[in-house]
């Protein structure tokens, strides 16, 4: 629903910008894995997508540019020259989400974004989720064996986020018992999640 983070131009652009592997060095003490996408990399229907988000700086900028976000100074008093800047709400007093949201903070002014980062205690948090009063939010979210996580967190009809893009594959998975299909639309899901991002896939803790 934010004017400019509907464009999935500008979704595929953060992606880009962010250096997973360097957040799982310096905020996991190299305790994780580079994440895809939102399906659990150990589910029988996983396939290594054909397209991911490596670290690329250029590529990200070249979107940005694409979607007419240039340098500008900030409105407000001593804010940073910035294409954009984003509200990002993560749990506070949680060292693991203050590492990674300083971290994601550095890496996307690097391509001009300011990230502005709001801790709120979890009854907050989760309201504000709820409401839908939310530009950005870092998070840890439920994988495993079974794929109605990604269902529940994904499907236009589950969430306040005003995202559809993957509602008909998220539907056909549902709907489909054969393994072959469930494979196939697995495959068709994580395509969809590389071409219009619904969010930042970033690391599976270990």
């Amino acid at each position: 629903k934010h004017p400019v983070l509907k464009n999935p131009a500008v979704r595929q652009a953060l992606s880009y910008a962010v250096n997973r592997q360097a957040i799982i060095d310096l905020a996991l003490n190299r305790q994780g894995t580079v994440a895809e996408g939102p399906i659990w990399p150990y589910h029988w229907a996983y396939s290594t997508a054909t397209k991911t988000y490596t670290h690329n700086s250029e590529a990200a900028t070249l979107r940005l540019d694409s979607a007419g976000l240039r340098m500008s100074r900030g409105s407000t008093p001593g804010a940073m020259p910035s294409r954009l800047r984003i509200r990002c709400l993560t749990l506070a007093k949680d060292a693991r989400y203050e590492k990674i949201a300083l971290i994601l903070q550095k890496q996307l002014y690097e391509i001009g974004v300011d990230l502005e980062i709001e801790a709120l205690p979890g009854k907050e948090l989760i309201g504000r989720l709820s409401s839908g009063q939310f530009e950005m939010l870092l998070m840890e979210r439920t994988s495993g064996r079974s794929l109605a996580w990604t269902y529940l967190t994904f499907h236009s009809s589950q969430n306040p986020s005003g995202y559809k893009a993957a509602d008909k594959v998220l539907e056909q998975l549902r709907r489909t018992t054969a393994d072959a299909g469930v494979r196939t639309a697995v495959s068709d899901l994580q395509q969809i999640f590389y071409d219009d991002p619904p969010a930042i896939f970033i690391l599976w803790p270990k």
